[in-house]
């Protein structure tokens, strides 16, 4: 499915401004993380002790990419792009003549005096896809920072404790960009959190449960990491009959911040519709032991 970001006249609400708004800034049992520099991360990290088997985890530049996508305009972000990336595109003949690309000398002298934020802006109006890679984010997306908080505490603490890395029955038909898999391949707590939190986000993006999104940003609240931790018998997809299983929220009639928290992340998504990849390759480890 084609990447698309939103229009001016369908512009995503600012999520720290939700959270506020709905008195859950300070939900739980801390505050959304400030931003943190993923330019050392490595592509593959340890869980927990030493002695654990090793698992493959999205790159830095895998992250940088989700970020560049992720990103809201209207907030201004802090990005870096190297003159001669924007020069080549300039040059590039795939955009000449499109209408708002500069052209002649002068323009061009003008856009390469633009904030990084308005070059960008440029490069998302011509589709121009391939240069993503080239932009360096300088502030986490706030979709991002939030996510980092909900993969620490409800990931880690309910949803991958109670489903994922485990047979969760005949009548739960998991797929993984559209390919059988036998489990959720989610990763535990670790040294590389940032890179972990990311590659779980990437996960579950791209999971389905008997074509029920993971993460539906069309429907948010039939999402499966909603759907799975309301009750039963107040879920449209009920969760598994699993050992261990018990409800994380309140039923959809009942308040309940933490559920609405899990919601306003999922509306606050900028960048793509279901199915994207991010520009990403990237296989679990449990796909690539299936290939071996």
């Amino acid at each position: 499915m084609p990447q698309t970001r939103r229009g001016a006249k369908d512009k995503p609400v600012n999520l720290l401004t939700m959270l506020a708004a709905a008195g859950l800034l300070f939900a739980g049992s801390g505050v959304l993380l400030a931003a943190t520099p993923v330019s050392d991360l490595a592509p593959v990290a340890r869980q927990g002790d030493d002695d654990e088997e090793e698992v493959d985890l999205l790159t830095a530049e895998d992250i940088n990419l989700i970020q560049v996508y992720e990103i809201d305009m209207d907030t201004e972000p802090r990005v870096l792009i190297d003159r001669d990336v924007l020069q080549e595109f300039l040059d590039d003949p795939a955009f000449a003549g499109r209408e708002g690309m500069p052209s002649g000398r002068n323009e061009h002298r003008e856009f390469l005096r633009l904030e990084g934020w308005q070059q960008l802006e440029l490069f998302f109006r011509m589709r121009a896809r391939d240069y993503y890679g080239s932009v360096r984010v300088r502030e986490e997306p706030d979709t991002m920072r939030a996510w980092q908080r909900l993969n620490g505490r409800y990931i880690n603490q309910y949803f991958l404790r109670t489903f994922a890395n485990k047979p969760l029955g005949p009548d739960i038909e998991l797929r993984y960009q559209g390919r059988p898999i036998s489990e959720i391949p989610l990763i535990g707590p670790g040294r590389n959190g940032d890179a972990i939190a990311y590659t779980n986000f990437y996960i579950l993006s791209q999971m389905t449960a008997n074509g029920i999104p993971f993460i539906d940003r069309d429907h948010p609240e039939e999402s499966i990491l909603v759907q799975w931790g309301l009750p039963r018998e107040d879920a449209k997809f009920r969760a598994p009959d699993i050992d261990g299983w018990r409800a994380q929220f309140r039923g959809m009639d009942d308040e309940d911040p933490r559920r609405e928290e899990l919601l306003a992340w999922v509306n606050s998504i900028v960048a793509v519709n279901q199915g994207s990849q991010y520009g990403v390759e990237f296989l679990p480890t449990l796909l690539r032991e299936d290939d071996e």
